[in-house]
């Protein structure tokens, strides 16, 4: 009698498990659908919360299999994104704006990390605004924030574009190389270059950031279609994303050994400054995208190419993510220790 109660406990195990139990096709579904490509840009402060996302396995908190991407520039990212062969990536209004005006309607903004542009015109010890005409000036290349910023910085100074000479050697590390060996005058750099910038002896000549002009800087996109087919895994994106901006602000500690990771720099000081720049300074919460910052870009690459009049910033921004954390107490929560 034992040994047949036995036999039957097994054969209902058996049927139950094979009602229950996903089969290979289910499973490697399931991987796929939490399975998610991000790309970062530059090697900057303002990166820090997706880095931190993947490194305190936050992605995976939220039931996300996450791969980090590099991708030299905002413009390119853009170009992945649109491609397919990003998820997601941290991004910047001006490659956006500029995207959209060449007929591209699929993207989207979904937080804003830089609503002002986190930016310092650096030359040598002594020098002077004033002396900038005919000097030639780091930056990137055209279409990046940073080549954005400096058109903003020489806006502020009075100067135009041809009252210097422009050289887009690459981003603000390449920048400070070329500024150390003397093939340029001045850089525009973020931090935590400026930061080891200023330890070379450099100086700050425009604080940009400070200028009180708002200027979508960095930011965070994904495509309409992305958002559609995966909007869970876009909810959970975000859900590690403000996290990590908590774990930015609040804790040092874990917050400097990821900047050390992807920075390399290994300076205490510099780190800190970086992380306090863009956690107390730069970086809201919750990351809105801000109106007024993109219609500021619109306005300025309308100036350069007629087709981006007509661009309408409110089409530009999904909220709909922060909004439901926001109002779920989710945000507030992050910071209730």
């Amino acid at each position: 009698m034992n040994a047949m109660k036995k036999k039957m406990r097994l054969f209902w195990i058996v049927c139950l498990f094979s009602v229950w139990a996903p089969g290979p096709k289910d499973d490697l579904a399931f991987a796929q659908g939490r399975k998610i490509r991000l790309a970062w840009v530059a090697v900057s402060g303002a990166m820090a919360p997706v880095w931190i996302g993947q490194e305190l396995s936050l992605y995976k908190k939220y039931g996300l299999d996450a791969e980090l991407v590099y991708v030299g520039g905002s413009a390119l990212a853009t170009r992945a994104l649109l491609t397919g062969d990003v998820d997601i990536t941290v991004n910047s209004g001006l490659s956006v704006v500029n995207a959209v005006g060449t007929g591209t309607s699929n993207i989207v903004l979904i937080a804003g990390i830089s609503n002002v542009l986190p930016f310092y015109l650096m030359a040598k010890s002594g020098f002077r605004t004033s002396d900038l005409k005919g000097k030639v000036i780091a930056t990137d290349k055209p279409g990046t924030a940073t080549y954005h910023a400096l058109m903003l910085a020489l806006k502020h100074l009075n100067l135009s574009p041809r009252d210097v000479r422009v050289a887009p050697v690459g981003p603000p590390a390449t920048a400070l190389a070329a500024m150390e060996q003397g093939i340029v005058d001045v850089g525009i750099l973020s931090p935590p270059m400026s930061f080891r910038a200023e330890s070379l002896g450099f100086q700050n000549l425009v604080d940009i950031a400070s200028m009180g002009i708002y200027s979508q800087g960095v930011c965070i996109t994904a495509t309409r279609k992305f958002i559609r087919d995966r909007r869970e895994d876009v909810f959970n994106f975000m859900k590690a994303l403000v996290t990590a901006i908590s774990v930015y602000k609040t804790d040092p500690d874990a917050a400097l050994k990821v900047l050390e990771k992807y920075t390399k720099i290994r300076d205490r000081e510099i780190l800190e400054r970086t992380r306090r720049y863009y956690a107390e300074k730069i970086i809201p919460q919750p990351p809105y995208p801000s109106r007024e910052g993109l219609r500021a870009v619109v306005e300025d690459q309308a100036a350069i190419s007629p087709a981006i009049v007509g661009v309408k910033v409110d089409s530009l921004i999904d909220n709909s993510f922060l909004t439901e954390l926001e109002k779920s107490g989710f945000i507030q929560s992050l910071y209730r220790k």
